[in-house]
């Protein structure tokens, strides 16, 4: 008799677990040893390794400091002497860039606001630069420059190099006792730099670069003296800007 109550007894709970399950089944309830695999993450990254993807075009702002020479030539050829330009500038930047496999290019064009500015003297020159009263000097009140650029991008990071044309407006001031004049115009040439930007959202870049531009004559006459100006110089900018 004990035998078939304990028989009875493990009938009836079997059951009750057979019922439990059958129970939890209806409602959805899966046993942990029928858990499927999990399934691996999918890669999302590109076959060349590169997450982020530099192609598209952006707008930027930027914020420069200017530094360099200015040669204004008077009589017989007389060079300026201190004629060092210093200042600054705010620009905007708009291009586009094209992004294939580790290789990043595209085009770039800016335009910078600037305050580039140098005294200078010309000794010996009828112009009198440099003598008691007198006074000249040299101002870049804006450049700009259509560019190309070519880099190789390390994910959110894209070293680049950037050459192309550059203009400026230029003017020289020459002032003293009876003499007011200005040679100015627009000086055309060459700008050629490099520099690094980093991709800090998917839409937001921040970048550092340096640039060095060299102008042609700018050509006049002043009481009878031709002048020439061809300035040269660098700018260390940063910059941000919004890929779209």
């Amino acid at each position: 008799m004990k035998c078939v109550r304990v028989i009875a007894a493990c009938i009836a709970v079997m059951g009750c677990q057979i019922t439990t399950a059958l129970s939890q089944e209806a409602d959805g309830y899966v046993p942990p040893d029928d858990y499927a695999a999990a399934e691996p993450v999918a890669d999302t990254s590109s076959d060349s390794g590169w997450d982020y993807d530099w192609g598209g075009s952006y707008l930027g702002l930027s914020a420069a400091l200017a530094m360099g020479a200015h040669d204004t030539v008077g009589v017989g050829g007389i060079k300026a002497k201190g004629d060092d330009l210093t200042g600054t500038g705010l620009g905007l930047y708009l291009g586009q860039n094209y992004h294939v496999s580790k290789i990043v290019f595209g085009t770039e064009m800016d335009f910078t606001k600037s305050d580039i500015k140098g005294e200078f003297d010309l000794p010996g020159s009828v112009l009198a630069c440099g003598n008691v009263g007198f006074s000249c000097d040299t101002n870049i009140g804006w450049y700009g420059s259509f560019r190309g650029r070519a880099g190789v991008a390390f994910n959110s990071f894209l070293p680049y190099v950037t050459a192309g044309v550059a203009v400026a407006g230029m003017e020289t001031s020459f002032n003293g006792p009876g003499l007011n004049s200005d040679v100015g115009g627009l000086g055309v040439g060459w700008v050629l730099g490099a520099g690094l930007e980093y991709a800090v959202m998917k839409n937001l870049i921040v970048r550092g670069e340096a640039l060095h531009y060299d102008l042609s004559n700018v050509t006049d006459t002043v009481l009878g003296t031709k002048v020439s100006s061809d300035p040269q110089f660098s700018v260390v900018r940063a910059g941000v800007s919004l890929k779209f």
